[in-house]
């Protein structure tokens, strides 16, 4: 899964790099500024672009990986039970859609048409068919034998790895919260 939504993203993106200004009509020169006067240029619509399609092939990636087994094909099957979930797309989505329209300068955007917008959006959602098709052609057994070390860390590396702190700080709020909980009971 991981390996065809790689290709695939990489390859839209480097299709929209290189023949995004033909495919969108929107000629600029290499040497072109991405602001004049404020206002984004062709070169800055074009980059917008590449970023705004970049974003929606992440977001309905997200929405992919829910289901990873091999003939779990409907990625749609209990969407809405998790509203966490459900809530971080749309999150997702209209920071986006802020971002792009309002972001100027700070952020390198420029506006997009309503078109661009759902041409956007439709190449996002060409994951959901690419996820389809890389479940039901490239069969999980080619990858079987694709291992990544699965060794346990050392007491001295597990120590000194960053993300024990996290683990500690999490580890301690949980044991708060059950002793906060317990208190309460007892009262």
């Amino acid at each position: 899964n991981i390996l065809g939504h790689a290709f695939f993203q990489a390859t839209f993106l480097v299709i929209m790099l290189f023949f995004g200004q033909i495919i969108f009509d929107i000629p600029y020169e290499s040497n072109t500024p991405f602001y004049i006067d404020g206002v984004g240029t062709n070169k800055t619509k074009h980059y917008t672009l590449i970023f705004h399609m970049f974003v929606f092939l992440q977001v309905f990636n997200e929405i992919n990986a829910r289901k990873l087994g091999p003939y779990e094909y409907n990625v749609f099957s209990g969407f809405f039970s998790n509203t966490l979930f459900v809530g971080v797309i749309i999150g997702t989505i209209i920071v986006q859609m802020v971002l792009v329209q309002y972001g100027g300068v700070p952020i390198r955007t420029t506006p997009l048409t309503p078109f661009e917008h759902t041409a956007c959006i439709c190449v996002g959602l060409l994951s959901l068919v690419n996820a389809l098709l890389v479940k039901a052609f490239l069969p999980v057994s080619w990858f079987e034998k694709l291992h990544m070390k699965e060794e346990a860390m050392t007491d001295e590396e597990e120590k000194n790895a960053f993300t024990t702190s996290f683990r500690k700080s999490f580890r301690q709020s949980i044991r708060k919260q059950i002793s906060q909980k317990m208190n309460d009971k007892v009262q």
